[in-house]
């Protein structure tokens, strides 16, 4: 395996925490639409209760169970998003230098751009490029052990 491929390995395996994230807010984003269904759903049954209410009672019974059905798969999924993002974290608090740590948390938990990470780190812009490639080889050979 080339160095180029592992290095992009490792970058593919710290970039999860992020599409993690963002896929937890969609997924939760998700779920409060399912609720304001309940919620629309219980306020419209109260307007029409003399209509038919047989009918209108199965309807929202039949919308609660496929709203609960939908709530405890989203659950299972945000835990196992939860797992990649404790694993990109635990991955990252391995690395031996807290620069590094701190270069990685910036990347690849917060989303910081390279320039952004430099400010923070108080160095150069090119001495952030080099210290992101010694992370990098730091976390791969950590990943791999």
């Amino acid at each position: 395996m080339s160095e180029k491929t592992s290095t992009l390995e490792i970058e593919r395996f710290l970039e999860q925490y992020l599409e993690a994230d963002e896929k937890i807010r969609g997924e939760k984003d998700y779920i409060a639409s399912l609720r304001s269904i309940v919620e629309n759903t219980t306020t419209h049954l109260s307007f029409t209760a003399g209509r038919n209410p047989s009918k209108t009672n199965d309807k929202f019974e039949n919308t609660m169970i496929d709203i609960v059905e939908e709530e405890l798969k989203l659950s299972v999924r945000l835990n196992e998003l939860a797992v990649i993002q404790a694993n990109v974290l635990s991955l990252i608090r391995k690395v031996p230098d807290a620069k590094m740590q701190k270069l990685l948390y910036c990347k690849y938990v917060e989303g910081m751009k390279m320039s952004e990470i430099a400010e923070e780190l108080d160095i150069s812009r090119p001495g952030a490029y080099i210290l992101f490639e010694k992370a990098l080889k730091a976390a791969e050979h950590i990943f791999r052990s």
